[in-house]
């Protein structure tokens, strides 16, 4: 039997609903947990971030807006990616610290 140590728990919460950012008209409702509460916040965050969470500072976040599912996390496979030539931009604006 595994002894209880109370590092090991992680405590959710819901944000307030709140003015969706990306779709007009739209509320969005966060849950979220702050990873600096947990005995191990990187293995914790790792596991939420295969779940969907995103992560500011010390807080894993993931959207859990009622009546809508539009936000879906997407990760990048930095080093299989290769950026079209769309996404590549004016090479001589990046030289220069501009955006492109």
């Amino acid at each position: 039997m595994q002894h209880f140590k109370p590092q090991s728990l992680t405590y959710f919460h819901i944000s307030r609903p709140a003015p969706c950012p990306y779709l007009p008209g739209r509320e969005e409702q966060m849950v979220f947990t702050d990873l600096g509460n947990h005995g191990d916040p990187n293995a914790l965050h790792d596991r939420l971030s295969r779940a969907g969470f995103r992560r500011s500072q010390s807080i894993a976040y993931k959207p859990n807006c009622r009546h809508c599912d539009a936000c879906v996390p997407l990760r990048v496979p930095v080093a299989e990616f290769s950026p079209s030539r769309s996404l590549r931009g004016d090479p001589d604006l990046h030289q220069a610290g501009l955006p492109g």
